[in-house]
């Protein structure tokens, strides 16, 4: 486990938590996963970032376990809502077992077998992958990375369904300069004076940076 500082950083946790908080992205895709669990359901979330999913889950009354590598992560999770659900864990590691594995925006299940191990652990995985990376533009576009995970799944003769959908999940940004610092962080600084002219006036805040964020939910099923 790591124990040195990850990529959950203070600003990074600062720009997340005020994305979480300005819009219904984590509701909306709390719902599309409640569609596909039962309440008897032992659900492991791996790579939980910030916890948002977990939370809304626990209260909606599911059973769960939400895990991170990131310490700075767990704790920015527990300290903000106070619930005993979090825990630092290294998903190289060994996995414990469950219903239901949860993976929102987290891992690749089609490299180094890890299919297989994860399975070994549980009967079902949610798998969440996003097509694209910020702005829905034709050059950001990563279709690849769904298609052949799905030709990966099919190749593998595993039984699973997809479910495409589509939320919006803006970035308030308070003023130019922060505008700028997260441009630069996020999509790197050459890229800066393209992403800017994107920004319009926030709810509240000085920018908003649009984000139609697309992606495609697996509910992959380990056969008997």
């Amino acid at each position: 486990m790591h124990t040195t500082l990850g990529w959950w950083d203070e600003e990074r946790i600062r720009w997340y938590d005020a994305a979480a908080s300005y819009s219904s992205f984590h509701k909306a895709l709390t719902d599309d996963i409640e569609r596909l669990i039962d309440k008897n359901d032992r659900i492991l979330e791996l790579g939980c970032g910030l916890g948002y999913v977990a939370e809304l889950l626990c209260a909606d009354g599911y059973a769960i376990r939400a895990t991170d590598k990131d310490e700075s992560a767990i704790r920015s999770a527990s300290d903000r809502t106070g619930l005993p659900i979090y825990s630092v864990m290294d998903a190289d590691g060994t996995i414990p077992s469950s219903d239901v594995l949860l993976m929102a925006y987290f891992g690749r299940i089609a490299e180094k077998d890890s299919l297989e191990r994860l399975l070994e652990s549980t009967g079902r995985i949610i798998y969440i992958l996003s097509h694209h990376r910020g702005q829905d533009t034709d050059r950001r576009i990563r279709r690849s990375n769904v298609e052949t995970t799905e030709e990966y799944l099919r190749n593998k003769g595993v039984h699973y369904s997809r479910t495409d959908v589509i939320h919006d999940f803006p970035q308030p940004l308070v003023d130019a300069g922060d505008a700028r610092r997260f441009l630069a962080r996020m999509y790197g600084e050459e890229n800066v004076e393209e992403y800017m002219p994107m920004l319009k006036a926030g709810r509240g805040y000085g920018y908003e940076l649009e984000n139609r964020k697309i992606s495609s939910i697996f509910d992959i099923r380990r056969q008997a």
